[in-house]
């Protein structure tokens, strides 16, 4: 128990001052987890962002859970899952109840604009220390460089896959036979019971919710987070869909815009579209909405 709680406040205080991004936060983690705490070391790191990239949904989220759950098991996760997203959670609720709007305040946009300043050069930092360690042969870096190169060129959902996918694939055709021996005296574990409760959730949910509001927005804010790949932006359609005419473009653009102004996860949008979803309990619309999207 006193490790989910460090693990809680570390996350917290995280949560508070990570603008920028998920890009940005994977440099908070790194500089904080890796380097300071050392609750984890840079190759398990790199694996584990390498998996986020490769995987649905919020991918700096699924960082900082696994990482929670290395330190303190499943109740770390938890904890840092609770920790990094209750700050931006708590902001797009109170925008969404409220109606706050900061947009005309220029010294609150000052300090905004610093801040996804400062989150530059976190990010610069986080890029060029994880390339001095991963990258140190031609190989590697040949797959970098090239990588960068189709990403920057061609901005798509469809070539992110493509490019992971043949990274993999040149990366295991060229794997050693040393590590092919440790592989196969490891072996290779399946654990099948959360991938058959993520089938249940996105196969059954949608059809037993169509009678049921709360059911209805948890099902359809899952749906949202189990299709998107490459987190932030990507989930937008999607979300825009999801809605439907139920918020006008306006409300939709004002939470999106509060999103990136916030610290911690843009997945947190949904919050505020869970509020504005439910005007009958904002709360729990703004919770299942959360929950359904993470």
């Amino acid at each position: 128990m006193p490790q989910v709680i460090e693990v809680f406040f570390r996350f917290l205080a995280l949560g508070f001052v990570s603008f920028g991004g998920p890009a940005a936060h994977i440099g908070y983690f790194q500089t904080a987890f890796v380097q300071k705490l050392k609750w984890i070391d840079q190759d398990s790191y790199a694996k584990l962002v390498a998996l986020s990239q490769f995987l649905p949904g919020p991918g700096s989220s699924q960082v900082g859970f696994a990482i929670g759950l290395r330190r303190a098991g499943l109740f770390g996760g938890l904890a840092a899952f609770l920790g990094f997203t209750f700050p931006s959670f708590v902001l797009l609720y109170l925008l969404a109840t409220i109606g706050a709007d900061s947009s005309g305040n220029t010294i609150i946009a000052g300090v905004i604009y610093g801040l996804k300043l400062l989150a530059v050069v976190v990010v610069a930092d986080a890029c060029l220390s994880m390339f001095k360690t991963f990258c140190k042969n031609r190989l590697s870096i040949s797959l970098a460089v090239l990588s960068a190169v189709c990403l920057l060129t061609l901005q798509s959902l469809w070539m992110q896959m493509g490019v992971l996918c043949a990274a993999a694939l040149i990366g295991g055709l060229r794997k050693t036979q040393k590590q092919l021996n440790q592989q196969s005296r490891e072996g290779i574990s399946i654990k099948w019971q959360p991938l058959a409760f993520f089938g249940l959730f996105f196969f059954v949910l949608p059809l037993i919710a169509v009678n049921s509001q709360w059911l209805s927005v948890f099902s359809n804010f899952y749906y949202s987070g189990s299709l998107v790949f490459g987190g932030g932006h990507v989930v937008l359609p999607l979300l825009q869909q999801s809605v439907g005419d139920a918020l006008t473009t306006d409300q939709f653009l004002t939470g999106y815009a509060a999103a990136q102004a916030v610290p911690g996860p843009m997945f947190s949008l949904s919050a505020y579209l869970g509020a504005g979803l439910t005007p009958d309990n904002q709360l729990l619309g703004a919770l299942l909405a959360t929950a359904g999207i993470f």
